[in-house]
């Protein structure tokens, strides 16, 4: 049993963080692969697609793709970087595996069909992220798609991969142990467990935002601007949907209460289910650069994590590896995609303990050169970052960074993750380092800033020390409405 079922599957542990976090959940829920939409794919920002075999692309130990599925499959793998990601890793089970996409590749023309080496199994990440070194991609920018949840999917969502979950081709085809996992997956995921809390049409959506007295009840906002409570601002530009009478909401976050302004009517409103469901479909539609979290309001607190139950939770730490850092990542990588060859010099500003570069590294460390510099005001976090970073390239700075300061070459992608924040510097503060980076970046170099606790700067802050702006937001992030950070993109 033990070279059949990965070791997860042995740990209670294991089933109480699927359930926690709803990691057996797909992004996708399809049939087969023939009814997977490419164009989504890449609206999600996929570039790689990782397969099980066995059950996914043929029959158990069949070996053969073949009929519409063989005909999805080639289609994709003319479009996606493709790599096979397979607990058959017997050793006779793994060279056949090598040997058909080898010559599967040869015969239909493919630059590389890959298959994973290694023995670990999933739902451990090893054999995720040595599919995703080979192409040089990161998780937000890769799909994995298979026919078990406790494997394919579970593993894929705890990397901030993409899921698609497909059905068995032939169930009946596969040996007898293989029944604990399904039995198991059935007791863990069932789909009448998840609440059906689907955004509204976007028509339906556009006729709340236009007559929002009809479904809302009025405010007056000076009790929040007057009153010295601590609050967020999430603007909506609406200008491209044409809406008549709002070109612009403004949801005013206090803690758990939403209000909605709408400048063009002059209004405000307190939240209804109806502007909630608006809101949360206005978002989905919008992009980066039409939607703003601004916390610059929420400046007025001595102690924010005190004052605000938003932030009281420990989800903020998690927030930062399971969204933040993955979404950062997805960034630098579209960035780095678009440069030519040659080397990539990354700086990563209050860089603490280095994982965000650790990771950068590792995804895509093999495939392109990368040159990091580490900055921080913190002698300790550094000398971890240093462990971190150990076998790549890589040099270290103590500094504190809200001064003026200055890099020894120029740099082409410098990143900030929580470090413009309240909690670590002040506005001037923030100020000097931002208008530093700018300096220190080559022309038409970005500047990826993102947090989950209250940026101090907002877009029309960073314009001023001379970026353009290109994303404010990931709209969809914003769209759940629960804990919407910042995530700035800014080109010199």
């Amino acid at each position: 049993m033990h070279q059949l079922i990965s070791r997860e599957y042995l740990d209670p542990r294991f089933y109480n963080k699927i359930a926690e976090k709803g990691y057996a959940n797909p992004t996708i829920n399809i049939k087969d692969i023939t009814e997977l939409d490419p164009d989504l794919l890449e609206s999600l920002g996929v570039r790689t697609i990782g397969y099980d075999a066995d059950n996914t692309l043929f029959f158990h130990h069949a070996f053969n793709i073949e009929g519409e599925v063989g005909k999805a499959f080639l289609a994709l793998a003319r479009r996606f970087s493709t790599c096979i990601i397979s607990n058959n890793n017997s050793p006779g089970g793994r060279r056949r595996l090598v040997d058909y996409f080898e010559e599967y590749s040869r015969v239909h023309g493919l630059d590389d069909v890959y298959v994973v080496r290694t023995q670990i199994k999933k739902p451990s990440a090893s054999p995720f992220i040595e599919g995703l070194q080979h192409f040089g991609t990161v998780p937000r920018r890769a799909a994995m798609i298979g026919d078990n949840r406790l494997t394919d999917i579970v593993g894929a969502n705890m990397l901030g991969m993409t899921s698609v979950k497909v059905q068995p081709l032939s169930p009946g085809s596969e040996p007898s142990i293989f029944g604990i996992a399904r039995i198991l997956e059935r007791l863990y995921y069932s789909p009448d467990k998840i609440s059906d809390e689907s955004p509204c049409s976007l028509d339906q959506a556009m006729h709340v935002a236009a007559m929002p007295s009809r479904f809302a009840e009025t405010y007056d906002l000076r009790n929040i601007t007057e009153s010295g409570k601590n609050y967020l601002i999430v603007t909506m530009d609406l200008t491209r949907l044409n809406l008549p009478m709002a070109g612009h909401v403004e949801i005013y976050w206090i803690g758990d209460e939403r209000f909605y302004h709408f400048p063009e009517m002059k209004m405000a409103f307190r939240e209804s289910p109806q502007l909630k469901k608006s809101a949360e479909t206005l978002l989905m539609h919008l992009k980066g650069s039409e939607v703003e979290v601004d916390s610059t309001n929420a400046q007025r607190a001595s102690n924010l994590f005190a004052d605000w139950n938003l932030w009281k939770s420990e989800e903020q730490h998690e927030c930062y590896f399971e969204d933040i850092h993955p979404e950062m990542l997805g960034a630098v990588h579209d960035e780095i995609m678009q440069k030519e060859s040659g080397k990539i010099r990354i700086a990563d500003l209050f860089c603490g303990d280095g994982k965000l570069s650790q990771s950068l590294g590792m995804y895509m460390g093999q495939k392109h050169n990368l040159g990091f510099y580490l900055a921080d005001n913190d002698a300790r976090l550094l000398s971890i970052a240093q462990k971190n970073m150990k076998g790549l390239n890589s040099s270290f700075t103590q500094v504190d960074l809200t001064t003026q300061w200055s890099m020894p070459e120029k740099i082409d992608i410098a990143m900030a993750s929580g470090g413009l924040n309240r909690q670590v510097v002040t506005r001037e503060g923030a100020v000097a380092a931002a208008s530093s980076t700018y300096d220190a970046l080559a022309d038409t170099g970005i500047f990826i800033v993102a947090g989950y606790t209250p940026s101090v700067l907002n877009a029309d802050d960073f314009r001023t020390i001379g970026f353009s702006v290109e994303t404010m937001s990931l709209p969809k992030n914003v769209a759940s409405l629960k804990r919407p950070y910042q995530f700035y993109v800014l080109r010199k």
